[in-house]
């Protein structure tokens, strides 16, 4: 992923008053280990991702492309999608997947569930 993901999850941790060892607890890791993800030494995945944008109170997406301009017109959303590196739209891309497919799932179970009280 690129460098700014990692200057963002800094960014934001200063702007919302938290320390590395207060963020660092709340991910269940040490200190040491969260600094490591702020200075690129640690990659990081999209359940990670996940769990510190959820700690500061927004998106992943928001996470990644802070500090971005938010464009507009479609020409410019393109770029920002581009800006994303292949293994975390690769990663994106299965997590929505699999939400589908649970939620098609539960779509169904709802279904039978109504076609059986309505045969009743």
């Amino acid at each position: 992923m690129k460098d700014n993901l990692y200057s963002n999850v800094r960014k934001v941790r200063e702007l919302r008053g938290y320390t590395q060892d207060y963020v660092a607890i709340q991910l269940g890791i040490s200190q040491r280990a969260y600094s490591k993800i702020e200075n690129n030494q640690t990659k990081l995945d999209w359940h990670r991702i996940e769990k510190i944008s959820h700690l500061f109170g927004m998106t992943p997406v928001d996470l990644i492309v802070y500090d971005t301009p938010r464009l507009s017109n479609s020409a410019n959303v393109n770029c920002i999608g581009s800006d994303l590196s292949t293994a975390f739209q690769e990663n994106l891309l299965r997590v929505l997947e699999e939400k589908l497919s649970e939620l098609k799932d539960e779509m169904a179970r709802l279904r039978d569930l109504v076609e059986t009280k309505n045969s009743i």
